[in-house]
């Protein structure tokens, strides 16, 4: 095709004659498209005839392109070394869009398109991801997380953690996107327990993905409050936490936990119960901190509004908080609040 013909398709691109007519053109069959502009240019249509006076001379342009090629051919050759200056350029990635952001490497890509094929819900990792990616570089979702109060730093879930160093250690975005959590309240394994996804993207091969129960709240489960974001409802609370960035001994004067740190001392020799302290982003979530709402592991099949789980699964929350600040994310379809509504874009 003449370059200059070629050049003047992609000028015709950006009006909207060209814009109407070139997606319709390419659905058409090819021995119809030589009369298509014709058709159309008849047609009492206001905006093609405002177009047809800036385009004047489009029908010389139609009427030169080779027999041999047709529009579509030509318009996909265009985009083989396409200027993003001039158009819209498809995209070359060949992963899931919800996986294809910065700060993440091939092979992280390729594993996360694996997510897709995997038992999470789709609209979890959807939600998920996209936390993920406004955070990958930068602290993106950091408008909300102060809001409600943050527990005081000389609490014992704290040890003096305060928003000024949420925000430092954020500064450089998400560092850690080897292993995150996905707790999915809407699909139950019993009356008061939900789904917990436990995601490792670091280990070789495909990531490994442990699925167990994660607690819910008395308040959500029992008592029909839903999720609210409010102090004493005993409730599970909806969005995406970063944990905090030591362990704790969880009920460490609650005769309760004896034996769940009986349990654990037995496997690792550790006499405590494994807690992290999380920070809710979200409007509905961020009172967590103040609320006192932990990964941590119990005893019971149900919570106080804690995400808690079994005291086998200890080394999560270990895991969690040594590569802190780690995502973790209470999802429930149809629930969620979206993420922008706390990010700076």
């Amino acid at each position: 095709m003449n370059k200059g013909i070629l050049s003047a398709l992609l000028l015709l691109w950006g009006t909207s004659l060209f814009g109407d007519i070139l997606p319709k053109y390419l659905q058409r069959p090819r021995e119809k498209n030589i009369n298509y502009y014709d058709e159309m240019l008849e047609k009492d249509n206001p905006t093609l005839e405002s177009a047809v006076k800036v385009a004047s001379k489009v029908h010389d342009i139609k009427r030169s392109i080779d027999s041999t090629t047709t529009m579509e051919t030509a318009y996909k050759n265009s985009n083989s070394n396409c200027d993003t200056t001039v158009i819209a350029c498809p995209s070359k990635s060949k992963h899931n869009p919800k996986c294809d952001f910065k700060g993440v490497d091939e092979e992280w890509k390729t594993k996360c398109d694996q997510l897709y094929s995997s038992q999470i819900p789709k609209g979890a990792l959807d939600f998920t991801l996209g936390v993920m990616a406004k955070n990958s570089t930068l602290f993106g979702s950091n408008k909300c997380f102060d809001k409600a109060g943050l527990a005081k730093s000389y609490h014992p879930s704290m040890g003096g953690t305060k928003s000024r160093d949420i925000r430092t250690r954020m500064k450089g975005g998400l560092q850690n996107k080897c292993i995150f959590i996905i707790n999915d309240m809407g699909e139950k394994k019993a009356p008061c327990r939900g789904t917990m996804y436990y995601i490792n993207m670091c280990k070789p091969g495909r990531p490994k993905i442990t699925e167990t129960y994660v607690n819910i709240g008395t308040g959500t489960c029992r008592e029909r409050k839903g999720h609210q974001n409010v102090s004493g409802k005993h409730t599970t609370i909806l969005g995406a936490f970063l944990t905090n960035d030591h362990v704790f001994n969880f009920g460490a004067t609650k005769e309760s936990y004896n034996r769940t740190r009986s349990i654990i001392k037995k496997i690792s020799r550790e006499n405590k119960a494994h807690a992290v302290q999380l920070f809710g982003l979200q409007n509905t979530n961020n009172g967590a901190s103040r609320d006192m709402k932990y990964l941590h592991v119990s005893p019971y099949q149900s919570s106080w509004g804690c995400p808690s789980i079994n005291a086998k699964n200890y080394w999560m929350v270990k895991e969690m908080a040594k590569h802190h600040p780690s995502l973790l994310v209470n999802y429930h379809k149809g629930k969620m609040e979206n993420i922008n509504k706390c990010s700076r874009n």
